[in-house]
């Protein structure tokens, strides 16, 4: 898999169990689902539903306790085995862009010093560029030398989640910390 391909996310009766004691708390129970190219799904439900859950597995940020996840035809994980770490951090780098609900940003960086970060682990060429492309779909220039806690943690995070090459972006966000203008600005951003 490389960062050209179209991710197609495919899924077939995704389970994922957590064990406290002798409970067992069924995160996501029976999932099915393809998410096509280009496509923007959401999934909505009330806290504790398992959404998050669901978008780190789809991400593969997490594994699933059962169930098929393939993406671009090939089996992340199937029958209980999964791929070795060192290709799902290479998926994860390639594929994805991601959007926390907590942003991660390093406080003693600028926004735009943020947004390079992930640029600078993938030694990509041209990434200022990319970068200031971003940034100025997104409208907010004006904020790249500022601090973290001095800017909207969103946008950041909505930047740096467009990089390096990722295709999909896998956002985990509470309704009341999303902004709707950041969104415009990163759904242009993805389709550019």
């Amino acid at each position: 898999m490389n960062g050209d391909a179209c991710p197609t996310i495919h899924a077939e009766h995704l389970t994922r169990i957590f064990k406290r004691g002798a409970e067992e708390i069924r995160a996501v129970n029976d999932i099915s689902l393809t998410v096509e190219p280009a496509n923007f799904v959401a999934f909505v439900g009330p806290s504790g539903s398992g959404k998050t859950t669901l978008i780190n597995i789809l991400g593969c940020l997490d594994n699933p306790t059962s169930g098929l996840l393939e993406l671009c035809g090939q089996k992340i994980f199937d029958a209980g085995v999964t791929l070795s770490e060192g290709k799902l951090t290479d998926i994860r780098r390639d594929l994805f862009g991601y959007v926390f609900q907590k942003f991660y940003l390093i406080p003693t960086l600028t926004v735009r010093e943020n947004v390079m970060l992930p640029f600078v682990f993938f030694k990509k060429p041209g990434a200022e560029a990319e970068v200031d492309k971003v940034i100025g779909l997104m409208g907010l220039e004006k904020r790249t030398k500022h601090l973290p806690g001095r800017s909207r943690g969103a946008r950041c995070s909505a930047w740096r989640s467009r990089a390096p090459s990722s295709t999909s972006r896998g956002s985990c966000w509470p309704t009341s910390r999303r902004e709707t203008s950041t969104w415009r600005g990163a759904r242009r951003s993805a389709t550019s």
